[in-house]
């Protein structure tokens, strides 16, 4: 797991709070989208780590469940759970206003920025530190 208090994974936790204050004020609509752009970036991250972990795996005998198959298995790329199949009906006949849409796409970028300084600070913390180091050997 990475160290959570130190300045090198700043961004990644940050994304954390980023996400709790875009949905803060968020109407059902709103969070609807962005737990859409969520899954849809889970499942591109973990179809790339997905490799990269297996072949850690193999060289450390560890296995590495967040960034490895059974994560990606996890994610579809959807909402998923009861709630969602018990509305999917009204989702799929709903039809947002022209601002809603234009305030979806705000909130689609805004998802994917998160997500990219994310990623971006996940990729400098790996490029950092060796595979020996005591630190990314026990990532995740």
């Amino acid at each position: 797991m990475l160290p959570v208090g130190g300045r090198e994974t700043i961004g990644v936790r940050r994304a954390s709070y980023d996400f709790s204050a875009l949905l803060r004020y968020a109407t059902p609509f709103e969070r609807y989208v962005v737990l859409e752009a969520l899954e849809g970036h889970g499942h591109v991250l973990f179809s790339a780590t997905c490799q990269a972990a297996e072949d850690l795996s193999a060289r450390t005998g560890k296995e590495y469940v967040f960034f490895g198959p059974h994560h990606l298995a996890m994610e579809t790329g959807h909402a998923a759970g009861e709630t969602v199949a018990r509305l999917q009906d009204e989702i799929n006949l709903y039809q947002p206003s022209a601002e809603q849409q234009q305030t979806a796409i705000a909130l689609v970028d805004k998802v994917y920025e998160i997500f990219t300084r994310y990623n971006d600070d996940l990729y400098d913390y790996a490029r950092n530190h060796r595979l020996d180091d005591r630190l990314i050997a026990k990532l995740y």
